[in-house]
This record gives structure tokens, sequence and C-alpha cells, in this order.
């Protein structure tokens, strides 16, 4: 009995002899490394993972991207063929976005009186002749009053100076009676002159004083505060039922279809800026860069500063050059030759600190280490890494690159 083994003895030796026999074979590798295939396996299913998961774009190996022609589109990406252009020289000065002052009105009433009546809020569009508000003003109404008795006097001496000159012609007045009473036509009319001008004067128009007489009683009071242009209202200090003088500022209305750009010019810098001179304007997060010229230098250095002001009109369609925006512009100093590639800064991007072009072979995108010459605030000369002819993304560079890293860490590396 003791020389038999038991199951559960047989069972272990079995193992034994399992493991001995399968490290042997590994040894002499003639067994798979089924840890390996494994791990092949799991890696294998996450490439499939990640490759499902692509939005339009993914890493095509170390330095390349392939993107889809819907995802170019979307994200506005452009391809343009190298070639030869212009670097100019440029003085880069900063400066700020401020209001066309020449279609900026503070609006006051232009007599005092009670507020009955706010028909805009901050901010909103107005046209010229657009009603902002209406006050309830006595002083309004004694100026009409007046004006409405003036016309009165002068229709009653109208007609005593017509009585007049009928007896006068019929020899029946004298001649002092006829002079006088033409005399107190005349100066009823200079009163009624001077009572429609006092109108006009606190913002009535014509076609308004001539339609008093038809006007009710009520009416007599109302002043109506109105819009003196196309715009925006961009300051509001008036409500319902409020009291307000003459020098009271209700409303700023800004026609902001058109800017200025002040520009800080250092005294140092005077000598090469001038009227005249070309800017391309930039600020953060506004793609446009639009091009415009200076129309004014200053003549007058500040005492504190040492700088001039420079200024430039700039249009502004879309509102986005708001007033108040700090700016760097690039006032063009003089053009060089031309140089064989010439690309915007914006295509050039920093990858592992070096600059690259995302150039187009087949359907990748390469991003391609390049040699940058002269370049100025929009421009870059390309001295190696990209020849004439070669597609390289324009516009929007920087999303081929944010793929390009996405791509890169989940690698496990960073390029």
């Amino acid at each position: 009995m003791a020389g038999k083994l038991t199951p559960t003895k047989a069972s272990i030796v079995t193992a034994l002899i399992c493991i001995s026999v399968t490290a042997l074979l590994l040894v002499l590798g003639l067994l798979p490394d089924l840890g390996s295939r494994q791990g092949d396996k799991r890696h294998e299913g996450l490439h499939d993972e990640g490759h499902d998961k692509k939005e339009g774009s993914e890493h095509s190996g170390e330095g390349h991207v392939r993107i889809l022609p819907e995802a170019m589109q979307e994200h506005e990406i452009e391809v343009a063929e190298a070639g030869p252009g212009k670097i100019y020289r440029a003085l880069q000065v900063h400066g700020e976005i401020g209001f066309n002052e020449d279609r900026v009105a503070h609006i006051v009433p232009r007599a005092s009186g009670i507020v009955t009546k706010v028909n805009n809020a901050l901010g909103d569009r107005v046209t010229k002749g657009q009603v902002l508000a209406v006050l309830e003003s006595r002083t309004l109404a004694d100026a009409k009053s007046t004006y409405l008795a003036a016309l009165q006097r002068t229709d009653l001496a109208k007609a005593n100076f017509k009585r007049i000159e009928k007896l006068w012609n019929d020899k029946i007045a004298t001649e002092k009676s006829f002079l006088e009473a033409k005399l107190q036509l005349a100066e009823k009319k200079i009163a009624v002159q001077a009572a429609e001008q006092k109108l006009h004067a606190y913002g009535l128009n014509q076609a308004y004083v001539d339609s008093l007489p038809k006007q009710s009683d009520v009416n007599l009071t109302s002043l109506e505060m109105r819009a003196p242009f196309d715009g925006q209202i961009t300051e509001k200090h008036i409500t319902l039922g409020e009291v307000m003088k003459e020098d009271s500022m209700a409303f700023t209305v800004a026609d902001l279809s058109g800017v200025w750009v002040n520009l800080t010019i250092y005294s140092s810098d005077l000598s090469r800026v001038r009227a005249g001179q070309s800017v391309i304007l930039e600020a953060p997060n506004i793609e446009e860069r639009p091009t415009a010229r200076i129309l004014y230098l200053g003549l007058v250095v500040g005492e504190a500063t040492r700088t001039a002001l420079a200024r430039v009109v700039l249009p502004n369609p879309r509102g986005e050059w708001r007033p108040g925006l700090f700016i760097t512009a690039h006032i063009k100093l003089e053009e060089s030759d031309a140089v064989a590639v010439a690309v915007p800064n914006e295509a050039i991007q920093t990858v592992d600190g070096k600059d690259v072009v995302f150039v187009e072979e087949n359907d990748v995108f390469e991003a391609r280490p390049i040699k940058v010459g002269r370049r100025n605030g929009t421009r870059s000369e390309i001295l190696v890494g990209l020849k004439p002819g070669e597609r390289y993304v324009a516009k929007n560079a920087f999303t081929l690159k944010a793929e390009l890293m996405k791509g890169a860490f989940s690698d496990g590396h960073n390029h």
C-alpha cells in the first residue's frame, strides 16, 4: 500500500511533468510565445477600435497625416501651390480700436422734461430719424404756444392790412393808417419766424412745425428724441419717469460700420512712418487680417510717453473690430526682391521644436521640416524643405498638427 500513488499525488505528479515539458519546449524554441500573441491580439483590437472612432483623419506613420476631403472642408483647410513672392520689411507697433469720432452722437434732450416713453435698449440698432424716447416738456409746450399765438396774430394783422389797403385804394383811409397796418403785419411775421426758429432749435422739422395748428393740446408737450444717423446704442442713461435737463445725456449712438485704429508710434520710429503707408492689422481671435492705410500721423509727441499717434480708418461691416480691442499692426516699410518660395506665416507649424509645413504627398500630408529665411508679420521665405510647385497646407495647418500630435500620443511617444 505504501508504494502505490493516491489520486491526489498522481495529479500533482502529472502537473509537474507538464510544467517541466512546457519549460523545456520554450527553452528549445519549439513552442510559440502565447503571451506575446495574446498581447499582439490585444494591440490589434485597440488599433481597430481607434480606427473605428476616427473622425475624418488618422495618424499614418511618423510625420504623416491622412485627412478626408469632407473633414478638410469642415475645418476650412486650404491647400496652395508653393511659389514666389515678396517679403516686405515691416515695423510692428501696437494700438487700440476706437470709435470713429465723426460718427458718434451724444444725444441730450433739447428741453427739460419728464420721460414718458423709452423705445430702445442698450445695444439696439437704430436708423436715422427713429424715435428713441419721448419727454413731456412744459418748456417746449410754451414755445409751441408762442408760435401758435404768433400765427394767429399774423392772420389778424393780414386781415386788418387787407381792409386798410382797400380803404386806402378807395381814398377813404389815410396813408398813415395804411402804413401802420403794413408795419404791424411785418412785425407779426417776424414774430412768427422767431418762434419757428426756436422750435427748430428744439429739433422739430419743418413738416412737424407746419402741422402744429392741427394738433391737439396734449401733443404740445411731447418732445421726441431721435437718432441722428444709422448706428447702435452704446450708452443709455434714461429711465421712464425720470426728470431730464437740457444737458443730461440720454443716449450715445455710434456708427460702428467703420472704426478708427489708433497706433502708438515711438519717437525713434517716426522717421520711418508717414501718412499713406499700408498697414496690416491683426487681433487675437479674429481670423481676418485686413489691410488699410495711415490717414493721419500726429504732429505732437507726448511728453510723458514720447510717442505719437498714427490713425487708420478701418471698415467694419461685420462689427468684429470692437472699440477697446488691442491690436498689432505691421506698417509696410519697403518690399524686398522676389523670393523663390514664400508662404503665409500660419502655414508654418512647430513640431518637436522644428518649423514644418504640411506638404501633400499622394493622399497624405507630410510634416516636412523647413528652414525659414526672411519673414514679416504675414509671410515667410522658405529656404529649404519646400520647392516651387509643391502643394502645401496654407490655411488652418494647426488642425493637421493637432491630428499629428493626437496620433503621436496614442502611439506612446511625442513627435
